[in-house]
């Protein structure tokens, strides 16, 4: 059975409108993007510099909040300064983004599989073999 410390988290990940994403070991948490993609919550991601998953074909800004650290000490008063339509529009858009960060067995149309396929090939002028 599952241990009940993570039915708790993943219900307040569900239940959050954002998730605060900060920077760690020079990356932003990858399991923090994935997972408040995954139930649903508008990542708040804290970096000042920082090259996206995805970022040839993603526009960060429609689905999530991008900050640089020096705002931290203002997050709550710009998130609550995010209009209510501007705030549905966002997770609106995550919800269409998610199923990219999604890996499946067998590989399904659109999924992380796929869009990992397609950034290698938009960078195959790039790659020496």
């Amino acid at each position: 059975s599952r241990p009940a410390i993570l039915d708790a988290y993943e219900n307040e990940l569900y239940g959050s409108k954002f998730c605060i994403c900060p920077r760690g070991n020079n990356h932003v948490g990858g399991v923090c993007l994935t997972e408040s993609m995954t139930f649903g919550c508008v990542p708040v991601i804290l970096h000042d510099y920082y090259d996206f998953p995805f970022n040839d074909v993603l526009d960060w800004n429609n689905f999530s909040v991008i900050l640089k650290e020096e705002h931290v000490p203002d997050l709550e008063k710009i998130l609550k300064g995010i209009p209510k339509e501007k705030y549905k529009k966002m997770h609106r858009n995550l919800l269409q983004v998610r199923k990219h960060f999604q890996w499946n067995s067998l590989p399904v149309k659109y999924d992380l599989f796929r869009m990992i396929m397609y950034e290698l090939w938009l960078r195959r002028h790039i790659i020496k073999y």
